[in-house]
């Protein structure tokens, strides 16, 4: 279960890794100068993750791409859901928009910039084996 357990915890990171800056069209590259991440896994097997983004200076939009499948060998799919999807500044909410496709949760929040929190909760994530792994 451990195993398992921090295998999905790796794919819902490697989605933190994923996010995409929403930069004017003329912005060479889309960048992030820092993100801070606290994630908690819970007792159900939940997992609530907490980013502090920091935009470049002059920079608005965000939109970050999360995983919500990942095959295990050739008979196992695991699917997670992306639920509870906020973003805040200063204390302010900021409006989010979320989407979910076949094997992807697409979260955007178009008015963020400098500094802002997004978090939301994982479920389906951390699953128990019958062997113990």
């Amino acid at each position: 279960m451990i195993r398992r357990m921090i295998a999905s915890l790796l794919a819902v990171l490697t989605g933190a890794a994923g996010m995409v800056l929403s930069t004017p069209r003329a912005a060479a590259a889309d960048q992030i100068t820092s993100i801070t991440a606290v994630v908690t896994v819970a007792s159900t097997g939940s997992i609530t993750v907490s980013a502090d983004v920091v935009l470049p200076a002059g920079s608005t939009g965000f939109t970050q791409d999360l995983a919500t499948a990942r095959s295990a060998g050739r008979d196992a799919r695991y699917r997670f859901t992306i639920a509870d999807v906020a973003a805040a500044s200063a204390g302010a909410p900021l409006e989010v928009r979320s989407a979910t496709s076949s094997d992807t949760t697409r979260i955007e929040v178009p008015q963020a910039s400098g500094s802002f929190t997004v978090s939301y909760t994982v479920t389906g994530a951390a699953t128990a084996t019958g062997t113990g792994e």
